[in-house]
């Protein structure tokens, strides 16, 4: 019979999640892994389930993901996406969050990684691609937009949004980034009603 894990798998990884999400990659140590975690420093346990640091980090990073993957709404169920959109946005900015400026874990690995490691910074990318500028290029097509101007409108607001979680690890104020996200959604919402008014005129 083989040795069982010294910790929970899952658990384990939400916790080195958090981790690598405050400290970055680079600075989060193998020791600071285990401490977080509540296994023992001998890295027995670690290697038991995870080859290598960026093995695990790649696991962490898919559990970040599959969180706010699993939370988006399907897009075809929304009666006004575009509001939809701006609440989720809004949410993420809360005041109430304890994961007070740490930024995105995606963004933030797309930032330390650049010409450091390109697996790790094209990964990175490629899920905050999927969670923001497809999932909304969606939204905006539901919403009545052709599928150039919602195109623009997303890479728009991927530009934006990624600006905004820059800020919030600057530990700029959240109520500040929230006026950046409302006008970001007036300006939308107001494209939209123009080219419904034009329409029916």
């Amino acid at each position: 019979m083989g040795r069982i894990r010294e910790f929970d798998v899952d658990n384990a990884l939400k916790l080195a999640m958090h981790l690598f999400w405050r400290k970055g990659y680079h600075t989060t140590s193998l020791e600071d892994l285990c401490e977080a975690m509540n296994i023992s420093r001998s890295r027995s346990s670690f290697y038991a389930t995870y080859t290598d640091k960026k093995t695990f980090f790649i696991s962490c990073m898919n559990t970040y993901f599959e969180g706010f993957r699993s939370a988006l709404p399907d897009v075809n169920g929304l009666d006004n996406p575009i509001q939809a959109l701006r609440k989720q946005y809004l949410t993420v900015m809360s005041d109430d969050l304890t994961n007070e400026y740490f930024g995105c874990l995606l963004v933030n690995t797309v930032l330390e990684m650049a010409d450091v490691d390109d697996e790790l910074k094209n990964l990175a990318g490629q899920k905050w691609k999927f969670l923001v500028e497809d999932y909304s290029r969606e939204a905006f097509l539901q919403a009545g937009l052709s599928q150039s101007e919602a195109q623009i409108f997303s890479k728009h607001l991927d530009v934006v949004i990624a600006g905004i979680t820059v800020a919030d690890r600057r530990m700029m104020p959240r109520s500040g980034l929230r006026d950046i996200i409302n006008q970001t959604f007036d300006f939308f919402q107001l494209a939209l009603n123009s080219k419904k008014q034009a329409l029916y005129s």
